[in-house]
């Protein structure tokens, strides 16, 4: 009992981190969705009630079924990524930072890209699959 109090309390902690990391780009949200979710797991409850949260329950299908990132999704992440490290660079007006924080964001930036191209990829594949498996139409 002792030990599924103290994972569902960091399960809920690293959830919360993982929403956090929708508004700090340095914190990466989908490894703490994962993180929460394994440790919720060990109380069904808990994780059903997780799983009612859009956010969380969109980034746990998403892995679990090996889809990447929606489209939208990316843009807007992509959108509040580039806008807050361009604030952060320019309040920083350290070049060492502005480099760093720039590094950051490519490295991130290509993250994503490469999330939402494996969704990509295996849509094209589930497309022409149909299309193999659907009869020719005859007029």
């Amino acid at each position: 009992v002792m030990k599924q109090i103290i994972m569902v309390s960091f399960g809920v902690l690293f959830l919360v981190l993982a929403f956090l990391g929708i508004f700090l780009p340095v914190l990466p949200t989908t490894p703490f969705v994962l993180l929460s979710a394994y440790l919720l797991s060990c109380n069904p409850k808990a994780l059903s009630w997780a799983l009612k949260i859009p956010f969380f329950r969109e980034h746990y299908e998403n892995y679990k079924d090996r889809r990447g990132i929606a489209r939208k999704t990316l843009i807007k992440s992509l959108v509040y990524l580039w806008a807050t490290m361009i604030i952060s660079m320019i309040l920083v007006k350290r070049l060492w930072l502005v480099l760093l924080l720039a590094f950051i964001a490519i490295c991130v930036t290509i993250h994503l890209v490469h999330m939402s191209r494996a969704r990509t990829e295996d849509e094209n594949q589930e497309k022409k699959e149909e299309d193999r498996t659907s009869c020719p139409k005859t007029d």
